[in-house]
């Protein structure tokens, strides 16, 4: 899901015209990088708040008691089968949502960093993930790696025991 090449063109019409408008290439260049922040901050706190509600989904059917660990026989029991099965669906369904929306946010941050390169040397170049907001992207997708594994591993006890 990477940015359309419409799409840059468009972004550096918009630096250009801005530029035409306030001919300050450092002003320019400091309102896209704020706005790469703060869209960068937006990035980490959606991602927060949709992996927390899929740790909560992930929990639902243990904390409802549709799977029990008897004291006997094999360790782990599913007497609700069809509603497991839903919660492992819509958390699939709901991981791959949020790689959407975290995936749109993130070519959002990448517009806005080349567009702000683009006002600084009139250049339009690619731009790179690096540092500390790579590392935050590494952490939310695997976090959602992770819950999709835990979700199949529902929907295989749901459907195998």
């Amino acid at each position: 899901m990477s940015t359309p090449e419409p799409s840059k063109n468009e972004g550096i019409k918009l630096v250009d015209s801005l530029l035409s408008i306030k001919n300050d290439r450092f002003e320019v260049w400091k309102y896209f990088e704020d706005r790469a922040d703060r869209l960068g901050e937006r990035l980490w706190l959606t991602g927060t708040w949709l992996m927390s509600l899929l740790a909560a989904t992930l929990s639902l059917p243990f904390v409802a008691k549709l799977i029990s660990f008897p004291d006997t026989g094999f360790p782990i029991q599913v007497p609700s089968r069809i509603p497991v099965v839903l919660i492992a669906l819509f958390g699939i369904l709901f991981c791959l949502y949020s790689y959407s929306a975290l995936h749109d946010l993130r070519d959002h941050i990448q517009s806005n960093w080349r567009r702000a390169a683009y006002a600084l040397t009139g250049k339009s170049e690619p731009t790179t993930w690096g540092g500390r907001k790579q590392h935050g992207w590494t952490v939310l997708l695997l976090v959602g790696i992770l819950a999709i594994g835990g979700f199949t591993f529902l929907l295989l006890i749901a459907c195998l025991l």
